[in-house]
């Protein structure tokens, strides 16, 4: 049979075909599908469908509890359209008709809708230097130079995860209480007090780096407490500490859900994660391959402020903690301890009073900061200045900042050099021969001379490594009085290590 033959066939059979009647159950089926349909076009139709940068899809949604923004292809969003859906028809929404309504609402979101950036419980305001602190309850505070306002609702776009917890509300409460309050919780020395409350107030605003706060002492000293009552007021969340992950893209997952991060109870830290704590700190990217995929990635590029805690020096990398404030709490006597509950308790009692201190002074800081300036500004610059404006605002004696702060950095530039065998002996060589100069393997054999028994051959650099150390070490070597080149010629690579003056090096 030729296909013209076939094609006669084939429209005869067509035009002889039964037609397809519904019965009474599929067309009440189909009116069940129609209605379904119907419904939840009626509960979506009222969503602000918009992207972010990465191109995440986000939906605005206002009912019953307020306005909230919610990742669309995440669990929450699909349990509001259920929820929505429940109160409309009293039933569930099919899982097919679910996973379609999200699949289109996503595609709207990415290709429709404007891209906005959003934020996890602290956006700039206006200008970016002044904030807006979201509470979660419905509620924001305004902090600006000019005053501090709570307003049922914010033109930033917040978005709410699982583990985020709702703030209280703050109470009027003057400034100048904000450090008298904060004494009776957090356990340290003046001077760490300090540099705590100036990261504390930092850590609102979203624009600059905020320092690693690195929190240290011995078993009984309170570490954990001081990283749930910063994480309390800061931003709220079950669980307030949690455990160092092991991944980059665990920590960029647990970085997007939240504003501050806070660590327990570390023994130290990875290279690997070093260099990511360091990113995150300063501003940077992650990407990462998203999951059952082999090839579209992940992007998430934010700061934090975070709390990592631990007995010994958790940090030893020279860049880490560069970007770091490490405080060392005393022990807490056995007279001087209060019960959990106790403890709590009282917070809890304090803590709105505390906020407001908070908005307070930083109405103030904001106020003042425009007319801060350094002659010279050490690394995390915008932090010190920040600082200064602290201390101007908050009426503490001048200089008082700086001094803390210089003080502490060089603290932890010493902590570094006394904990790095390469730093130890090349200390020990420039303090016995003035320098050390020569090929890179003669060089070396002068090091491992000075280290004696204290090199670990397994981690001694190589002839090969030996730069990429010097590199490392450079900066804290430099501000103990020590330099380095390197030179080659046609033959040879050379290096020299010598003395300076820290004075001109810093000029």
């Amino acid at each position: 049979m030729n296909s013209q033959s076939t094609h006669n066939a084939l429209a005869a059979k067509l035009k002889t075909s039964v037609p397809v009647v519904l019965t009474e159950q599929s067309k009440h089926s189909v009116e069940k599908t129609e209605s379904a349909r119907s419904t939840l076009d009626e509960i979506t139709d009222r969503l602000e469908l918009f992207h972010s940068a990465d191109n995440t899809a986000y939906a605005t949604i206002s009912d019953e509890t307020g306005i909230k923004t919610l990742e669309v292809n995440k669990g929450p969003f699909a349990d509001w359209l259920n929820y929505q859906f429940f109160r409309l028809t009293g039933k569930a929404i099919k899982k097919a008709a679910l996973e379609e309504t999200i699949g289109v609402l996503n595609a709207k979101a990415k290709f429709l809708g404007k891209q906005i950036e959003v934020y996890t419980r602290v956006a700039p305001y206006e200008d970016g230097v002044e904030i807006v602190h979201d509470l979660h309850s419905g509620s924001v505070v305004v902090v600006t130079s000019a005053q501090v306002s709570t307003k049922s609702r914010a033109t930033s776009k917040f978005v709410k995860y699982p583990s985020n917890v709702s703030q209280v509300s703050p109470v009027a409460s003057d400034k100048s209480m904000l450090l008298p309050l904060l004494r009776k919780y957090i356990n340290a020395t003046e001077q760490d007090l300090t540099l705590i409350v100036v990261w504390l107030l930092a850590s609102f605003r979203t624009n600059v780096p905020c320092p690693l706060l690195l929190v240290q002492g011995e078993q009984g000293s309170a570490k954990s407490t001081l990283g749930k009552v910063l994480k309390s007021l800061l931003d709220p969340a079950k669980p307030d500490t949690r455990t160092l992950p092991s991944s980059e893209r665990d920590l960029a997952i647990a970085a997007k859900n939240s504003h501050v991060l806070v660590y327990d109870n570390l023994s130290g830290i990875t290279n690997a994660m070093s260099d990511a704590l360091c990113r995150l700190v300063t501003g940077g990217g992650f990407a990462t391959r998203k999951l059952q995929t082999d090839a579209d990635e992940a992007i998430f590029d934010a700061r934090r402020p975070m709390i990592l805690n631990g007995i010994d020096d958790i940090a030893k990398r020279p860049d880490l903690l560069d970007r770091a404030i490490s405080v060392h709490l005393p022990r807490i006597s056995d007279s001087g301890r209060i019960s959990e509950c106790q403890f709590w308790s009282a917070f809890v009692n304090d803590k709105p009073q505390i906020l407001g201190a908070i908005y307070q002074a930083l109405s103030a800081i904001f106020a003042t900061l425009p007319s801060v300036s350094l002659d010279t500004k050490p690394r995390m610059a915008d932090f010190a200045i920040f600082g200064v404006a602290v201390e101007r605002a908050l009426d503490w004696e001048a200089g008082t900042f700086m001094q803390f702060y210089s003080a502490h950095s060089l603290d932890a530039n010493e902590r570094v050099l006394e904990s790095d065998p390469l730093a130890i002996a090349i200390r020990e060589c420039v303090s016995r021969l003035g320098s050390v100069e020569g090929t890179v393997t003669s060089v070396l054999n002068s090091l491992a001379n000075c280290a004696g028994d204290d090199r670990d051959k397994r981690t001694w650099p190589t002839t090969r490594t030996l730069k990429k150390e010097l590199l490392r070490l450079g900066p804290p070597l430099r501000k103990v009085g020590i330099g380095w080149s390197e030179s080659r010629s046609s033959a040879a690579r050379f290096i020299s290590i010598f003395a300076i003056d820290t004075m001109m090096d810093s000029a």
